[in-house]
């Protein structure tokens, strides 16, 4: 009986003891199911912090990324425009430069022109002088030759008039003879 109710005891004891182990497993599976819960939460929450960084940084990127992209167009653009600037620079120059020897051109044209206008003028005063002066040498020579040609009539009248007059004294003497004759 003894034996009986040692065992019983030990039964007893052995049941509470692993009653005891029981739920001493169940507290440390409920501590572990709580740090695993726990564990689970911070993961999650780590995962969320991890998507927000990640969403930040995509976001970041993108920002900065549309940044360059606008840095880019305008550093474009500035560069564009300086080109832009340096073509109509270059076209004004160019157009400047055309203008210039158009004007050059006009005024060696106009230069040679009253060259010319003066040269012609000059020929035509100097043919004009010089038809005055065969004019002139013309009527001079006309004068002198008409001169001439009254001196020589009036010679031959002087001559004519001598000529008759001698005649005439003759004709007046053989008169006289001949009355005297007759007498």
């Amino acid at each position: 009986m003894a034996k009986l109710e040692a065992a019983a005891k030990k039964a007893k004891r052995d049941v509470a003891w692993g009653a005891a182990a029981v739920k001493e497993a169940n507290n440390r599976a409920a501590k572990l199911d709580a740090l695993a819960e726990k564990a689970r939460r911070e993961a999650k929450g780590r995962e969320a912090a991890a998507e927000r960084a990640r969403r930040a940084a995509a976001e970041k990127a993108r920002r900065e990324a549309a940044q360059q992209a606008k840095r880019e167009a305008a550093e474009k653009a500035r560069l564009e425009a300086i080109e832009r600037a340096k073509r109509k620079a270059a076209e004004k120059a160019e157009r400047d430069q055309a203008a210039r020897q158009a004007k050059r051109e006009a005024a060696e044209k106009a230069k040679i022109e009253a060259a010319e206008r003066a040269q012609r003028e000059a020929a035509e005063k100097a043919e004009r002088e010089a038809a005055r002066k065969v004019e002139r040498e013309a009527a001079k020579e006309a004068k002198r030759e008409a001169a001439r040609i009254a001196k020589i009539e009036a010679a031959a009248e002087a001559k004519r008039q001598a000529a008759e007059k001698v005649e005439a004294e003759r004709e007046a003497a053989e008169r006289a003879e001949r009355e005297a004759a007759e007498q």
